[in-house]
Formats: structure tokens, C-alpha cells, sequence
């Protein structure tokens, strides 16, 4: 069983990544704003350079941030999980869903 770490007891990357998931998930910082810096995440949480490296390498693979060489790094735009769409026929098939209409007639009409 794993135990949930308080914030306080987190890894310092970890307290970053929080911070900053904290931030896009309540819309401070909206897809395609910039994510403060390396430098500036590093002076602000009195770590190391290479903890908040660590932190948006973390949550850049989350896709919660893009990160670009040379310019920085930004709130990614919500990713669609394509494996996750099914027609209504598969659904259907699973039984997670259920048709959004009724039949009422079970006779097939004759010409």
C-alpha cells in the first residue's frame, strides 16, 4: 500500500510539479501560456536548476507542458486519447452505453 506524501514531505520536484498543476488545473495559467522559467521555478523554490529541470521534464511527460528548445516552456493544449473513442456500435457491444432511443413496435410493416 502506498502511503500519500504530504506536500511537505514531497520531494522538492515533486512540490514544483504540484505548484504548478495546482495552477493549470484552476486556470491560471491557460494552454499556451508561458510556464515560468528553469531559473525562475529554481529562485522561487529555492532549489537547484536541475530540480525544476526535473520537475517540467516530469510534467512534460504527463503532457501537461510542451517544452521548446530556445523559447520555453508552455501549458500544452488538452490531448484527445483517440483509443478512447468508440462508435456506438462498439460501446454498445461492451455495454457502456445504452441507446438513446426505444422501440415501440416490434412488427415489421408490409408493403
Amino acid at each position: 500500500m502506498m502511503l500519500l506524501e504530504t506536500e511537505s514531505d514531497a520531494p522538492a520536484y515533486r512540490r514544483i510539479q504540484y505548484a504548478l498543476r495546482k495552477r493549470i488545473e484552476a486556470g491560471e495559467l491557460q494552454p499556451g501560456d508561458a510556464v515560468p522559467s528553469e531559473r525562475e521555478l529554481a529562485r522561487s523554490h529555492e532549489v537547484s536548476l536541475m530540480t525544476a529541470r526535473h520537475a517540467l521534464a516530469e510534467l512534460e511527460h504527463e503532457g501537461l507542458v510542451d517544452r521548446r528548445r530556445g523559447t520555453g516552456t508552455f501549458v500544452a493544449l488538452p490531448k484527445i486519447h483517440f483509443n478512447r473513442l468508440a462508435s456506438f456500435t462498439c460501446r454498445r457491444a461492451r455495454g457502456s452505453c445504452d441507446p438513446p432511443w426505444r422501440a415501440t413496435c416490434s412488427r415489421i410493416p408490409t408493403a
